[in-house]
């Protein structure tokens, strides 16, 4: 009473904003091949498996191989220099705990608002046909289990996109390992894994790489030498005792440094 009545306020309609739609594409991966060619080391000497392994990358056939072998020994090294002097493209993957299906086929990535695909190494390796060098495969896990059907030479498929990729002519797959896929009995490689015997199966041939011979020892020492235009024989021979103590006997070395 005495009092006005005014009009309620009316408030504003809520407007919904519109939903932007993400896109998805896949990035198209265009792989120049003389690039990928592993630089050729003039010092270099052959050694071990060197031979088998060359006639199993040149001939560019579907031959997946495991090399084992101490550290340092040149395992990969004998296959990226097999490339370098046959001319051929190589990707090397270096594998670990963290190595999933993701990284090896293919994942999301955000670029300006939009979801794309980037093929990983195993794809773009089977699209060229280009060789694969899984190193240090026994530091992964069971999350590498997607390469089971690859090592068999069939397709995989792109589960981000659908796409069925079949491998191309000259694409392998080599693998390199300190063990042989049982563990590390005598705690030199602790953060070796046990790889599952049916995933080991799936490797054609398996080589046991070891340490250089004294005499091939001599040669890459005095090749190392020439590049830096020295030469010192007997400190040759005493680095050659050394290294065959550390092998022999790395109870005796630790004592002698």
């Amino acid at each position: 009473p005495g009092g006005s009545v005014s009009k309620p306020v009316s408030q504003p309609e809520a407007v919904e904003a519109p939903v932007q739609e993400q896109k998805s594409s896949v990035v198209s991966t265009t792989v120049d091949k003389d690039s990928l060619v592993p630089a050729r080391d003039p010092n270099y000497v052959p050694f071990g498996n060197y031979k088998d392994l060359q006639t199993i990358i040149k001939s560019g056939m579907f031959y997946p191989a495991y090399i084992t072998g101490p550290t340092g020994n040149g395992k990969s090294t004998s296959v990226e220099q097999i490339c370098a002097n046959t001319n051929k493209p190589l990707i090397r993957v270096n594998l670990n705990t963290m190595t999933d299906e993701d990284q090896l086929i293919g994942s999301k990535t955000l670029v300006d608002g939009n979801v794309e695909i980037v093929e990983g190494p195993i794809v773009i390796a089977m699209r060229y046909g280009i060789p694969l060098l899984l190193d240090e495969i026994d530091r992964a896990t069971n999350k590498i289990m997607c390469l089971q059907g690859i090592l068999e030479g069939k397709p995989v498929l792109v589960k981000k996109t659908g796409e069925v990729v079949k491998p191309a002519a000259g694409f392998n797959v080599i693998a390199t390992a300190n063990t042989k896929g049982k563990g590390s009995e005598d705690g030199r490689f602790t953060a070796a894994s046990i790889i599952d015997e049916a995933f080991l199966e799936r490797f054609t041939i398996s080589v046991d790489q070891r340490f250089a011979s004294p005499a091939i020892e001599k040669k890459i020492l005095n090749k190392h030498f020439d590049k830096f235009g020295t030469s010192d024989p007997e400190f040759t021979d005493k680095l050659i005792d050394l290294s065959l103590i550390h092998i022999s006997e790395p109870t005796r070395l630790r004592r002698i440094s």
